[in-house]
């Protein structure tokens, strides 16, 4: 998935799982790079990456 932020930038990778905590929905993205963790506030957008 490519996901488009609130500050401009886009992240790509395979979501691996999707919880609230805290009183907020998170989403746990796997990129290339490592494992990140994203507040879904933060996501403005959400694409299908159909690259192969």
């Amino acid at each position: 998935m490519r996901l488009h932020m609130a500050d401009g930038t886009w992240q790509a990778g395979i979501i691996l799982d999707v919880w609230t905590a805290q009183g907020r929905e998170w989403l746990r993205l796997r990129r290339s790079d490592g494992d990140v963790e994203i507040d879904l506030t933060h996501i403005q957008q959400v694409q299908e990456n159909t690259a192969p």
